[in-house]
């Protein structure tokens, strides 16, 4: 067992690039497949007569739970005392005014608008506007980190925004709705997530991903608790189904997903190739539906499927780096050549 503070989800910054690229499109890419099993969970909390803001914040507050014994337990098993576990819980309180942004606004208003734009303009349209979210997170890791921007990238969030469209849709149209407020809120949802990816990406350097994550639980819990007070819903349907759904939805397409994402974010992954890893959700719950719920599968959708893993494809290939190598590689070819067709003729000179 790796009793190093933080475990697998502390990353050595002195590994290669392109190394930690791998880690962390894994971790990220990981987390991406598990949130497309969030959907089934949803549905069957909402049959169950849980309200979708009640299953927001029971969401929110549960995973903060499921995080910190998991890193209560995981600490105490490498023998270490609970003051030193405390101590991983310690942060200045300028991190934790970004931490409380990353939770309430990243996690909790994000996922309540999202939810909330299904209810008016349905799943497909809003799902599509949940993943203008990659555009958002590419211009603004371009302004506030110096990301690049270039044509290639541009390209990537295109077919990303696309084959999500064609997934989700099947190519039709027809079934989506575009009411003014349903879409803005759909939108909203997309931009507000750029604060826990950034905000994540700019802390997880300097804490402990794990503890990031308990926290951005929590203060979504407490800040969403006010208005989506779940226990109303909880004592109404309260039962052994609704606690051990409950319980595999907050540990499993919730905690540990999200623990896998701020793991990837914390390997130095840049922030517009972590977007669009985590689009493959959309690729995910479409082939949940077709293998667990007995969903068809349209032509366009697949063609949609294919479309997102080239999305990927178009985000991580080194392009630019393979012209510019490309291009060093014929200029020496070049200045060789130049030098021995030099050589000659002043050995032909010598020899006259």
């Amino acid at each position: 067992m790796n009793c190093s503070p933080g475990g697998l989800f502390r990353t050595n910054m002195k590994m290669r690039s392109s190394t930690v690229d791998k880690k962390g499109m894994f971790l990220v890419s990981a987390a991406g497949i598990m949130w497309g099993f969030v959907g089934i969970f949803v549905t069957h909390l909402a049959s169950m007569g849980v309200s979708t803001v009640g299953i927001v914040t029971l969401r929110m507050g549960g995973s903060a739970l499921c995080v910190a014994m998991f890193i209560v337990l995981s600490e105490l098993a490498c023998g270490r005392s609970w003051d030193e576990i405390a101590g991983f819980f310690r942060c200045n309180p300028r991190d934790l005014a970004l931490i409380a942004a990353m939770g309430f606004l990243g996690l909790g208003v994000s996922n309540l608008c999202s939810y909330q734009a299904m209810q008016l303009v349905g799943v497909a349209t809003s799902t599509v506007l949940l993943y203008t979210g990659p555009v958002f997170v590419g211009i603004a890791s371009a302004l506030l980190y110096g990301e690049p921007l270039d044509g290639q990238r541009c390209v990537a969030f295109a077919l990303n925004l696309f084959g999500s469209f064609l997934v989700v849709t099947n190519g039709d149209v027809s079934g989506m709705s575009f009411d003014v407020f349903g879409v803005a809120l759909g939108v909203f949802a997309a931009l507000i997530n750029v604060v826990y990816v950034l905000g994540g990406k700019h802390l997880a350097g300097a804490h402990d991903p794990r503890v990031l994550v308990c926290y951005a639980f929590l203060f979504a819990f407490i800040g969403l608790l006010p208005i989506g007070f779940p226990f109303r819903d909880v004592t109404r349907v309260a039962g052994l189904e609704l606690a051990s759904w409950s319980f595999v939805f907050c540990l499993l397409p919730s905690a540990a997903a999200y623990l896998l994402y701020m793991a990837g974010i914390a390997t130095g992954l840049e922030a517009g190739k972590v977007s669009v890893l985590a689009s493959l959700e959309v690729v995910s719950a479409s082939l949940v539906g077709v293998l667990l719920l007995g969903d068809p599968l349209g032509a366009a959708s697949a063609a949609g499927i294919v479309v997102v893993f080239l999305s990927v494809a178009a985000m991580n290939l080194n392009i630019a780096g393979k012209r510019a190598s490309y291009t060093l590689g014929l200029l020496a070819f070049v200045r060789e050549e130049w030098v021995q067709a030099n050589f000659k003729a002043k050995t032909a000179r010598l020899y006259w």
